[in-house]
């Protein structure tokens, strides 16, 4: 999927690290980093020059959790993922998520799930709102808006005990739009 994506677009990705390689710039002897990110989908390499590891490096290490956010570059020799953020994820899931849908089957202990939920959602107040949807048939959903009073700040462990549910057959999550810290230029544009 990364040939389909075109030149300067930011993205976001959440994954593991893996595989973290520090080196050296030869330009200014300043640290920088490549670095897989495994998802379910497979995994990808993601390069953290000197400026984006000067603040992140801290938090690519192996095995973490973490939320990439960068740029797409694309040239001649194919296309490259720049980090210019690398943030642990459990501290910045609950800010990223904006909407989940929960998809339930109406086959199981919906009345569990229902008093699970409320009671999640009472104990922590938040700004994430949520949508219950039912499985009828084959892939058919039908969906119910929750209402608006009803937001709520996702914490790993609620989360957990949510998505465990019997009831719960899966999600679906709309996340926040990229939004890439502004670059702080080490030296000036070069006047022509």
């Amino acid at each position: 999927k990364l040939d389909q994506l075109g030149d300067k677009v930011e993205f976001q990705i959440c994954g593991v690290a893996m595989n973290v390689i520090t080196k050296l710039s030869r330009k200014d002897n300043r640290p920088w980093a490549f670095f897989n990110i495994g998802t379910r989908q497979g995994s990808v390499m993601i390069n953290c020059y000197a400026d984006g590891y000067e603040e992140s490096g801290p938090n690519i290490v192996n095995e973490a959790l973490v939320i990439v956010k960068g740029s797409v570059f694309r040239n001649q020799e194919g296309v490259r993922l720049s980090a210019q953020e690398v943030i642990p994820l459990a501290s910045n899931l609950p800010g990223q998520i904006k909407h989940i849908t929960w998809i339930i089957d109406p086959e199981k202990d919906t009345e569990s799930f229902f008093y699970l939920y409320r009671e999640v959602l009472d104990r922590s107040r938040g700004e994430t709102t949520t949508d219950i949807a039912f499985k009828v048939d084959g892939n058919t959903l039908i969906s119910a808006s929750t209402a608006g009073s009803l937001k709520w700040k996702i914490v790993p462990e609620d989360w957990k005990k949510i998505r465990d549910h019997e009831a719960v057959i899966g999600c679906q999550i709309q996340t926040q739009p990229v939004v890439l810290k502004e670059k702080k230029r080490r030296w000036g544009k070069a006047k022509v």
